[in-house]
């Protein structure tokens, strides 16, 4: 796995992590009408605290200086380690996790064992993993906290972020999976809120709702080539002459005009740049044109399922005669 890789896998984990663990508390609160007050506060604090101390303990590749949302959560890396560790010796005896086929036995003395040197060693039942001063309730209910996780996996830019291509389809497709399951349990709450609810639950389930459904929106588009408005009139025009139909230039470029969302004066100007493509070499150009003819070889006939459809076969020959154009201006230019 590449650090660009590494970097955004972590970063939507996160995400999912922390959306869903709110996820959890929210749902709880609403469909059980507990007040949130102080007391509750208190208790969803610690649970809060104990699954990020899970998270943290089953992802340690992701924290090697033992913090979490850059320093926003600090742990004890001394018990951290402890915590975590397949070896230690307690009452003179060396106790090991890694070894292959542990017995259920075996790990269970293992536990047990593991259990009383941490107590022995920190003088408490109650590990403190997370050092003092965080409230994690009050970080994950911070919408600049939401928006924080947000933007470092989208990016400042407007522009679709491609490094998120480095991503494998399947893995995304679990992430997308969990943050539909997140925005759908959210949106069945929808009934249970009222004006009598908590501000501060209807501010948390709708930051995260939206965050999340942004989310969800920004992974279905990886993969997917980034077409301007030029490139969508190209496609149109091509498709509407492989359709054939009886209809005036400029009705075509109304339409076209109409379904992008441009003025009818751009679909003109474009559709006249289009004969230049074959005589001016731009190799950005050709490697969008290719773009263009792949995806729509891959959507309208996959496997050649079209080939005897005369309207699919017209229009990828539109498609592909565009690219052996610009393949020889790029020639000739050589």
């Amino acid at each position: 796995m590449d650090n660009k890789e590494l970097k955004y896998k972590k970063g939507i984990e996160e995400f999912i992590f922390v959306a869903k663990s709110s996820t959890d508390i929210i749902c709880d609160v609403v469909s059980n009408d507990l007040p949130f007050n102080e007391y509750n506060k208190e208790k969803i604090e610690v649970r809060l605290r104990n699954v990020v101390e899970m998270f943290f303990k089953n992802n340690r590749k992701y924290y090697p200086d033992d913090n979490m949302f850059e320093g926003e959560i600090v742990f004890d890396a001394e018990m951290m380690s402890d915590l975590v560790t397949h070896e230690f010796t307690y009452d003179g005896v060396t106790y090991k996790e890694d070894l292959p086929d542990l017995d259920e036995a075996t790990t269970n003395k293992f536990r047990m064992a593991h259990e009383q040197y941490l107590k022995e060693k920190y003088h408490t039942d109650r590990f403190e993993y997370m050092k003092v001063g965080t409230n994690v309730m009050e970080l994950f209910q911070d919408e600049q906290f939401f928006k924080k996780i947000y933007t470092e996996i989208n990016g400042e830019s407007k522009k679709r972020n491609k490094d998120l291509d480095s991503i494998k389809i399947s893995t995304l497709k679990n992430y997308a999976y969990q943050l539909e399951e997140i925005v759908s349990r959210l949106e069945s709450l929808s009934d249970r809120m009222n004006i009598m609810s908590a501000f501060e639950v209807k501010r948390w389930k709708e930051c995260v709702q939206n965050y999340s459904c942004n989310l969800l929106m920004l992974l279905s588009k990886v993969g997917s080539p980034d077409f301007n408005t030029i490139d969508g009139v190209f496609i149109l025009k091509n498709l509407l002459d492989a359709i054939d139909i009886n209809t005036s230039m400029d009705d075509k470029d109304k339409f076209i005009a109409s379904v992008i969302g441009c003025p009818i004066s751009t679909v003109t100007t474009y559709r006249n740049k289009f004969n230049e493509w074959g005589r001016k070499a731009d190799e950005a150009r050709l490697s969008k044109l290719k773009t263009i003819q792949n995806l729509c070889e891959s959507s309208l006939n996959p496997e050649s399922n079209n080939d005897g459809n005369p309207v699919v076969k017209k229009f990828l020959s539109y498609i592909g005669k565009a690219v052996r154009d610009a393949e020889g201006a790029s020639k000739k230019k050589k």
